[in-house]
């Protein structure tokens, strides 16, 4: 097994199935190094059916008040997550749900240059009037049909919105 941390584009391209011969474009990892150390043979490549290639993934970014699940019972967060789980089977079965995850709770960490080097914060919570808890990835032909599958989505239910983000098309 290969050691070491992935990039996160590769990370991405490992659990779809997808293999860059000769190597991720951001980090430089060879895609053909990892597939040897796994003892993965290389036959497998970007899938080049067309109805495919019109597929765009789009990014569900969840945001929500950062105390928006705080008094919520077992059971009442517990009927909130069975929504977002029938969601992402429908959503798997139809074949537009790519994968997503939720945060883990409590602060981040924020990065910020400086001219004397690289700045490590925690994110403010306090501050924060929604925070980010969370993505999900869509594949849609367009903006306009990601909008619509993200009509569905739970969290527009139990929250009061989210952002849609087309990923960049790496190819």
């Amino acid at each position: 097994m290969v050691t070491g941390a992935l990039c996160p584009a590769l990370q991405y391209a490992v659990k779809s199935g997808i293999i860059f011969i000769g190597g991720c474009q951001y980090c430089g990892f060879g895609i053909d190094t990892l597939a040897e150390a796994d003892k993965q043979p290389l036959e497998q490549t970007r899938d080049t059916n067309s109805e495919s290639k019109m597929m765009k993934t789009y990014a569900l970014l969840l945001n929500h008040a950062p105390d928006r699940y705080a008094d919520l019972s077992e059971d009442d967060y517990m009927e909130i997550i069975k929504d977002y789980i029938a969601w992402t089977e429908k959503m798997t079965a139809d074949g537009v749900y790519v994968g997503g995850e939720k945060l883990a709770e409590g602060p981040g960490k924020v990065l910020t240059k400086t001219d004397a080097g690289i700045e490590v914060h925690d994110t403010p919570l306090a501050e924060l009037a929604e925070v980010l808890g969370g993505f999900m990835m869509i594949r849609a032909e367009s903006y306009d049909a990601a909008v619509e599958v993200a009509k569905t989505c739970p969290h527009m239910v139990h929250n009061t919105g989210l952002e849609i983000r087309e990923l960049h098309d790496v190819d």
